[in-house]
């Protein structure tokens, strides 16, 4: 038996050009044009939607700009999250932070506002449905609020179509269609 190999390479690291936006063109529109200082942002949808995609995306741009980024996902206490001269605080999945990462993302969010920063997060749910401490829920809640779409059939067979080809790859419309 003869193995063949397969010329598969790693995903592509998320950015705003590859994220399809579909009917989520006004929250991509948005977070390109994002810089500091700015009103929060908060992204929900289920899951598949593009959240974490879209934060990993304005992560990447502030960095590539020579910007600092705080990165928080509950795991870490303040003064480790945090460098000198941070721009931008990114926050996934803020339905599962516990009562002490609400107490660190709490005080995070203040320092933000307090030094300009641009501060995005995301959750499953709205602000007004997540299980938080209700003054940390309103903040989050207190700027601009995306609800992100998932793609439709049609939409997700034209993006396999699409990578397909940007790997080189020949898919059929039955194998899409499978996919």
């Amino acid at each position: 038996m003869r193995q063949l190999p397969l010329a598969i390479g790693p995903a592509p690291q998320p950015s705003f050009e590859n994220f399809v936006a579909a009917r989520n063109a006004a929250a991509l529109a948005h977070l390109r044009a994002l810089g500091a200082p700015t009103a929060p942002t908060y992204l929900w949808g289920p899951a598949g939607a593009g959240k974490t995609h879209l934060l990993q995306a304005l992560v990447r741009q502030f960095r590539a700009a020579g910007r600092r980024v705080a990165w928080f996902d509950g795991g870490a206490d303040a003064s480790s999250v945090c460098e000198p001269g941070w721009t931008l605080l990114a926050v996934d999945d803020c339905e599962a932070l516990d009562e002490p990462a609400q107490r660190v993302l709490f005080a995070l969010f203040e320092q933000a506002t307090a030094e300009g920063a641009a501060f995005v997060a995301a959750g499953r749910v709205p602000p007004v449905d997540l299980p938080l401490r209700e003054d940390l829920r309103t903040r989050l809640g207190s700027g601009l609020i995306y609800r992100l779409q998932p793609l439709s059939d049609a939409e997700k067979a034209a993006a396999l179509a699409v990578q397909a080809k940007e790997r080189a790859l020949k898919l059929t419309p039955e194998a899409i269609d499978y996919l």
